[in-house]
């Protein structure tokens, strides 16, 4: 067990002394990770005390930092035998929700703790989490609207406040496992509802080739997530060195996905790499100029023109591309491999969007 003594050292003006705290083997902070083996007190006893009035004043201060050495050393003992330390249930669980989402990186993190924030509407300290709050959270995301800066944002789709909730769940696991909280609360996962997927055929994706559009890179952009299934916050960031050669004449492009932080690596062919354009520096974007306003009603104006009545969304073009694999015959797994799916459950949603695959078999029953 860790054993804590009460040190000191003279100050350079040679009356006073530091009192700290002397931790071996040293302890480590939950909050940074870091292992240390002092704390400073913060009380500063005479060095050679005279009237018996700054006595009495040292034994005073000598006490207290004794009080702080006892209170340390329960700490620690309540840590390693997996006792509440009393002192986290005012730790701030907003704050530790931040950094660990900072630290994730990813936005689907981002998100949640954005949706976290508006649900609670203040500071939520450790002591503070139980079952009730845990289970409204869980409520508030299966009837919430996405957080948008658009006067008429959407409600969360199920899949959405799943992802949320499942990072939430995850989240609560790792403060229980730092000792943050005491209880294992019951974390039942939204249910994700099959919704229909809008996905073009290859006769639409020609119909948009032909096409004109008024923002020349709006539709590169959108034709480029039909051939590789980015989404759009990762074409927007894609930059020419971005694309490598194998054998220096075959490009591909490994990127880490934004959304789920999974790694993909795609093959580009000759129709792909036209519609990045012309040949840039390695830190310039390849769809520069590229914008959330153009997603919107630019996009729809560019569908009409084509005559394509259904609704699209930017987004269809990721289930386009893999709806085309699946039609082709690329299995379920080289499917997932190449969208980026840490589960082939998702995947498989594309595969019920295949019905043609019925036709010919339907036929030869009924005729």
């Amino acid at each position: 067990m860790t054993k804590v003594k009460v040190r000191e050292r003279v100050l350079k003006n040679g009356s006073e002394k530091s009192l700290y705290l002397d931790f071996y083997p040293p302890i480590r902070d939950p909050r940074t990770g870091k292992a240390h083996r002092k704390e400073y007190l913060k009380i500063y006893p005479l060095v050679n005390p005279k009237t018996e009035a700054e006595k009495e004043l040292n034994k005073i201060k000598y006490f207290a930092a004794e009080t702080e050495r006892l209170t340390r050393e329960r700490e620690i003992i309540n840590r390693q035998y997996s006792l509440y330390d009393r002192n986290n249930a005012n730790r701030s669980f907003t704050d530790y929700y931040s950094q660990i989402s900072t630290q994730k990186g990813q936005q689907v993190w981002k998100s949640a703790l954005g949706h976290f924030k508006n649900f609670s509407g203040r500071d939520i300290k450790m002591g503070e989490i139980n079952q009730d709050l845990i289970d409204g959270f869980r409520t508030y995301l299966q009837s919430t609207k996405q957080i948008k800066t658009t006067k008429n944002p959407q409600k969360l789709t199920s899949a959405a406040a799943s992802a949320y909730f499942n990072k939430f769940i995850e989240l609560l696991k790792m403060a229980r496992k730092m000792k943050y909280i005491t209880e294992d609360y019951s974390t039942e996962n939204i249910k994700v509802l099959q919704n229909k997927r809008q996905f073009l055929n290859l006769d639409e994706i020609k119909k948009l080739v032909a096409t004109d559009c008024n923002i020349e890179v709006l539709k590169r952009a959108s034709l480029f997530s039909c051939m590789t299934g980015f989404r759009f916050g990762d074409i927007k960031k894609l930059r020419w060195g971005d694309i490598e050669y194998l054998n220096a004449e075959k490009p591909y492009i490994t990127i880490r996905q934004s959304k789920t932080g999974s790694l993909v690596n795609i093959p580009l062919f000759k129709d792909a790499i036209t519609l990045c354009g012309e040949k840039k520096e390695n830190n310039d974007l390849i769809f520069g100029g590229l914008a959330k306003k153009h997603i919107d009603m630019p996009l729809k104006k560019w569908l009409n023109d084509a005559q394509i009545q259904k609704k699209i969304t930017f987004h269809c073009f990721r289930h386009s591309f893999a709806t085309l694999l699946i039609q082709n015959g690329f299995e379920i797994y080289a499917v997932q491999k190449l969208l980026g799916h840490k589960s082939v459950n998702t995947t498989q949603i594309y595969t019920s969007l295949n019905a043609e695959q019925f036709r010919a078999p339907l036929e030869n029953i009924f005729k």
